[in-house]
């Protein structure tokens, strides 16, 4: 009996490229999956409860803000995140005794946990507390990011909060600019 060597040349080599492309595989999944993530944030505050500091006059404020968030992944979908802002702003509120409160320049830290929704679109959920030089408060916040470009662990993303405070709420958008490593 004659056997052929062609037949077993071509599936030797056909294997030997499957396993070869299955590592590559494994490799580049396991190289991509990077467990930190930190971020800035430059956006907008709105605070609609706010009053003028000199006249105690109602007025919606909007207040430049700027923030950091660090995201530890714990797998695909969760990680522990603490999210923290400083609100440039000068403002008086009511507390829930309907006594007048000045809030200036808010520092905001937060801690909770992120889940990946859906392919570059994650939520937040956290609490932690406001602190200025006059009062330090409880917060709660809610924050939705999106990627809009993702390139070599860089990221620039859309970002929307809701912050319910003691005694007034704040809504925030803006512009993320995070690395993972």
């Amino acid at each position: 009996m004659k056997l052929s060597i062609k037949p077993l040349i071509v599936i030797l080599l056909f294997s030997g490229h499957l396993s070869y492309a299955q590592a590559e595989e494994e490799t580049v999944e396991t190289e991509e999956f990077k467990r930190h993530k930190l971020t800035l944030f430059a956006g907008t505050s709105w605070i609609p409860e706010g009053r003028n500091v000199e006249t105690n006059q109602k007025e919606t404020t909007l207040a430049p803000t700027w923030g950091y968030a660090y995201e530890y992944w714990l797998g695909e979908k969760w990680a522990i995140a603490s999210y923290g802002d400083i609100e440039l702003v000068n403002i008086k509120v009511e507390d829930s005794d309907a006594n007048l409160v000045e809030r200036e320049n808010v520092i905001v830290f937060t801690l909770g946990a992120t889940y990946e929704i859906l392919p570059k679109w994650t939520a937040y959920l956290g609490a932690g507390l406001e602190t200025d030089p006059h009062e330090t408060i409880a917060v709660a916040r809610l924050t939705t990011e999106y990627a809009l470009i993702e390139s070599n662990r860089w990221e620039a993303a859309i970002s929307g909060s809701y912050l319910l405070k003691d005694f007034y709420n704040v809504f925030s958008i803006g512009l993320v600019i995070g690395k993972r490593f």
